[in-house]
């Protein structure tokens, strides 16, 4: 297995990565986050209105037990380990739908080196505060994923992986280029899953159909991810 290239957007060099440097809210938990794409990290290092540094890595992944969340689980599975490190609106289907979905489709994700999986930019979460509140349907929320085409992101969380992690390079990236950019990205995905969300009003699975049933992670009713 060939190492891959992934790229961490940042407002500063970052030559050795830690892990106790990453918010522990993140999406996966605390760690450090990065891209495949390299146009994405320059956006996310200039997500606020200042230049930017796009650090590039080599990331070997032999030997590392690697999570692949877009392969072989569902969107439950990842809300799931969502959930289990952000929080959601506070109400009280929030808290129902969050209780149920972390016992039943929690999976043991921090046990691997490494996690490739969505990434929930934060405007990405009201769509996951709507679904929870049942405010939105199971397949509005899976395609809401695809909305921006944010692609996945690659988490290393253990300190086996860190060990794994080179760095190559930085590149400075103006934030007059890729803030707007970023932005056009979250305007888009937002009216589009507006437009989405009006044209399902009713129709699908929502989380209080998944609860009423009781549906568990091994029923496979939950339709796999198929994001690439």
């Amino acid at each position: 297995m060939k190492p891959i290239i992934v790229y961490h957007g940042s407002k500063v060099k970052i030559e050795k990565p830690l892990k106790a440097s990453g918010k522990s809210y993140n999406d996966y938990g605390q760690g450090f986050y990065c891209t495949e794409n390299e146009s994405l990290s320059a956006e996310w290092a200039c997500s606020t209105k200042n230049d930017g540094i796009v650090n590039k890595y080599s990331l070997d992944l032999k030997g590392l037990k690697v999570l692949k969340l877009n392969k072989d689980f569902s969107i439950l599975n990842w809300l799931a380990i969502l959930l289990d490190n952000r929080e959601p609106n506070v109400t009280e289907m929030a808290k129902i739908s969050r209780e149920y979905i972390l016992k039943e489709f929690l999976i043991d994700y921090k046990n691997f080196d490494v996690i490739i999986g969505y990434r929930a930019d934060d405007a990405y979460f009201t769509f996951v505060n709507e679904f929870i509140n049942n405010q939105t349907n199971l397949d509005v929320l899976t395609n809401a994923m695809y909305l921006g085409k944010l692609g996945l992101q690659v988490f290393i969380q253990s300190d086996r992986a860190f060990k794994h992690l080179t760095f190559l390079s930085e590149k400075f990236v103006e934030y007059t280029e890729y803030n707007l950019k970023y932005q056009e990205r979250v305007n888009e995905a937002n009216t589009d899953y507006r437009v989405m969300k009006n044209n399902n009003p009713l129709k699908g699975i929502f989380i209080r159909d998944v609860i009423n049933r009781g549906v568990k992670n091994e029923d496979g009713i939950i339709p796999k991810i198929k994001i690439k």
